[in-house]
């Protein structure tokens, strides 16, 4: 396999947009992809939730099949090949080395930019510590967002650890709702803050921190206050570098995995709900799918993965 190694000082933004740019030459699945995502685009729907102003973009891409109809208890019972352990990749697909995790252009892209950031060991997916990894990973990529899809909240590869990171743009309701959200706790100079419905089309936890030092603290406190699961809490998380310094770290926690729309058969639609359909990225892999999407049943598909306002309040009691 063709590697390319960056020790962390050499790990910028220009040197991965040089080793994408390298992987798109030389890798023709990643060229071919690339370029549907720029069709596809082109031809993407955009509208706002009513309530909460959530800016939501459909776009088909079919190639993310495998993702959206992923066999998590096959991966999770080692029952299928890891395609995130370096001697499963396919030839053409090179890395770029950052301590111990593997950078690798995403060969299913949802954005422009979509990375995934991989273990070098096959261990499972569970955050624990590596949330401090995160938070490093949005100052050495600061136009980039990072982003971690649970075990049992849209990770497609639940059995090895990993993150996945695209351009910071994407973020654009996470970041545009954060100006209307109230200070519940503070550390220092850092806060958290919190989504309720209808700010939001789901409830969710802000951390805006001026330091790691703050910011850890924080996130291992609403840790402890979600509801416990196995091996974690059922969450998502997002971090990227505020324009004025410091890390945003948004939490949203999960009570299911799916929605009760989803299957295959008549009238319901293949939309497993992970970190970028959060955000407002919808990436469908059939046509018959986009016309069940609408501001009802988008709302629907965020009441059934995510928390309500009760249960949230139930955590900021813990808190």
């Amino acid at each position: 396999m063709n590697q390319n190694n960056y020790s962390p000082d050499r790990l910028t933004e220009k040197s991965v947009c040089d080793f994408l740019t390298t992987q798109k030459n030389r890798w023709l699945l990643y060229k071919t992809n690339m370029l549907t995502l720029g069709e596809a685009k082109q031809t993407s729907e955009k509208f706002l939730l009513d309530d909460s102003k959530w800016m939501i973009n459909i776009t088909l891409l079919n190639y993310r099949k495998k993702s959206a109809t992923a066999d998590i208890d096959k991966a999770l019972k080692g029952e299928r090949p890891c395609f995130l352990c370096s001697e499963n990749r396919p030839q053409l697909q090179s890395s770029i080395r950052w301590e111990h995790y593997d950078i690798l252009a995403n060969p299913y892209p949802i954005s422009d930019l979509h990375l995934t950031v991989a273990d070098e060991a096959h261990r499972p997916q569970i955050i624990g510590d590596s949330i401090r990894d995160m938070a490093r990973l949005t100052r050495i990529l600061p136009d980039n967002a990072i982003f971690y899809n649970g075990p049992l909240c849209g990770a497609s590869a639940p059995d090895h650890f990993h993150f996945q990171a695209i351009s910071k743009y994407e973020m654009h309701n996470f970041i545009f709702h954060s100006s209307y959200l109230q200070d519940e706790i503070s550390i220092g100079k850092s806060v958290l803050k919190v989504a309720m419905r209808p700010i939001a089309p789901f409830p969710y936890l802000h951390i805006i921190s001026s330091k790691d030092s703050e910011l850890v603290p924080l996130y291992n406190r609403v840790i402890k206050a979600l509801p416990a699961g196995d091996p974690e809490p059922m969450m998502n998380i997002f971090a990227w570098k505020e324009v004025k310094g410091g890390t945003s770290m948004v939490i949203v926690p999960r009570k299911a995995h799916r929605p009760q729309c989803y299957g295959s058969e008549g009238g319901r639609v293949l939309v497993s709900p992970a970190s970028l359909e959060l955000s407002g990225l919808f990436a469908l892999i059939r046509k018959e799918d986009a016309t069940h999407l609408n501001e009802t049943t988008i709302q629907r598909i965020y009441d059934d993965v995510c928390i309500s306002n009760r249960e949230m309040e139930d955590i900021l009691n813990r808190l």
